[in-house]
């Protein structure tokens, strides 16, 4: 898999199986890590593809994701945001978690 067309292709395939193996994905693109995910044990409603930094990973910070909702058959690019941290509102001067 050598350009973003054919891994998107190869994800939105596998998506529809109950395959969870992400070793044919590339680590990298494009200068970013690569974390790709059919889910953990089962199967996930909504599959994903999230390009991330050193600094930035799925569980701490904001990066761009590919989400595939399988029930509509969209693939839409995404803006994620981690849950698992507190970020510095400076409208209210407090940690909160994203909204």
């Amino acid at each position: 898999m050598d350009n973003l067309k054919q891994i998107l292709d190869s994800f939105i395939l596998q998506s529809q199986t109950k395959n969870l193996k992400t070793i044919p994905y590339p680590k990298e693109y494009s200068d970013l890590k690569m974390k790709v995910s059919f889910g953990m044990g089962a199967p996930a409603r909504v599959p994903w593809i999230a390009f991330i930094t050193p600094e930035i990973t799925v569980s701490k910070g904001f990066y761009p994701v590919y989400l595939y909702y399988k029930e509509l058959d969209a693939l839409v690019l995404a803006y994620g945001i981690s849950e698992t941290i507190l970020f510095y509102d400076t409208t209210t001067d407090k940690h909160t978690l994203p909204k």
